[in-house]
């Protein structure tokens, strides 16, 4: 078994994690078929980001260095992903065809509507040494498939079980274990960062309302809104290209891997 410590199996751990609770939310269920819903532009979903003029590479030279725990960190990471995703928009993905953004959070894949194939929840590495670039420098994606998953004969999405190998999510090409990441976009990011402001602010106002014996039925009504729009906030899907990618470690990435 491997150690567990803050630089080696406590990330793997994280990783699968997610796989699997994602993975299991929607276990043994069929969906309805139904083409992924394009997210909206709206106050509800959206939120405004930061003007960031330094490049990729110019920003991933200020995180050398830092604690990739602190707050410090997090916000140069937060400005490189608006940088990555500018370049996304504009280069596109490299072994993959681009789903549109669905508000669904809860399951690791979706099925595209015109093919009726399987898409994956995009992944990348944000460790500011790894040498990968997508089309134009921009981020290079790559999907970690789950056994179990398959599309039924009316283009429904269908899990019949859920076992994800216990593979070790290294970046397939820094190999790193401590970067690896769900994609976000940083709209998405941004408006989540609003959104657990304002239910921590609901919070401590149903707690005061409870602590004064009063009814917080609003506040706790309010709580539930929030985490919802959190869940529903939109995540890039990928649909695999087979000639054009290899599997490495836990993922399918694209064979320029350097």
């Amino acid at each position: 078994m491997m150690e567990a410590n803050r630089e080696g199996s406590w990330p793997t751990l994280r990783f699968i994690g997610v796989l699997l609770c994602t993975a299991l939310l929607c276990s043994g269920c069929r969906h309805k078929p139904a083409a992924p819903a394009v997210v909206p532009s709206s106050k509800s979903n959206t939120a405004e980001l930061p003007v960031v003029t330094q490049t990729p590479d110019e920003i991933r030279a200020t995180m050398r260095g830092m604690d990739p725990y602190s707050q410090e960190f997090e916000d140069a990471q937060f400005k490189l992903v608006i940088k990555l995703d500018e370049l996304r928009k504009q280069h596109g993905v490299e072994g993959f065809e681009q789903v549109p953004l669905v508000k669904r959070s809860q399951t690791v894949a979706v099925v595209e509507p015109k093919t009726r194939t399987l898409a994956w929840q995009a992944l990348n590495c944000l460790n500011p040494d790894c040498p990968a670039r997508g089309p134009g420098g921009g981020p290079f994606l790559f999907v970690s498939p789950v056994k179990g998953f398959s599309v039924g004969p009316n283009g429904e999405l269908v899990i019949e079980s859920v076992e994800p190998e216990m593979k070790s999510p290294n970046c397939p090409v820094c190999g790193s274990s401590n970067y690896v990441r769900v994609y976000e976009m940083p709209e998405a990011i941004a408006r989540h960062r609003e959104l657990m402001k304002e239910l921590m602010k609901t919070r401590e106002a149903a707690l005061a309302q409870r602590r004064a014996g009063r009814p917080h039925e609003e506040e706790s009504n309010r709580s539930v809104a929030i985490q919802d729009e959190m869940h529903s906030l939109p995540k890039l899907y990928l649909v695999p290209q087979d000639t054009k990618l290899h599997e490495v470690g836990a993922f399918l990435a694209p064979l320029k891997t350097k």
